[in-house]
């Protein structure tokens, strides 16, 4: 396993939730690559790649004694918060947004995809969520 800070290490987790998906997948990836498939190691290995207080948090959780990887992972994203990424916006802030923007006429095609992509980044979380219809 690379040493912590080095270009092929995941960058060390913080416990910010907008950054604990890409970190385990990161993490994962680095496992397949190097090749280690014990249960056991995979958990040891990634306090490495943690803060002091993050892994005074997973030192904590029973699922990293019993060192059961894939447990160990659902614990983390959910003891971090991964699924709060996706909540940023509710159905009301997706009205809000386009009857703010109907007031404003649209000339170009540059214009429209501006619209489109902000559009698409706040009814994104709602629509996953099954709060919106398409």
């Amino acid at each position: 396993m690379p040493i912590r800070g080095s270009k092929e290490a995941p960058k060390t987790f913080r416990g910010k939730y907008t950054d604990v998906q890409r970190w385990v997948d990161h993490y994962e990836q680095l496992l397949n690559k190097c090749r280690i498939t014990d249960e056991q190691e995979k958990c040891e290995h990634i306090l490495a790649y943690c803060s002091i207080d993050v892994q005074n948090v997973i030192q904590t959780m029973e699922i990293f004694e019993r060192s059961r990887w894939s447990r160990l992972r659902k614990e983390i994203l959910c003891h971090f918060d991964a699924e709060r990424v996706y909540q940023n916006y509710k159905p009301a802030d997706v009205e809000k947004y386009a009857m703010k923007k109907r007031q404003e006429a649209c000339y170009s095609l540059t214009q429209w995809r501006k619209y489109f992509v902000k559009y698409n980044s706040i009814a994104g979380g709602p629509l996953t969520k099954g709060y919106l219809s398409r």
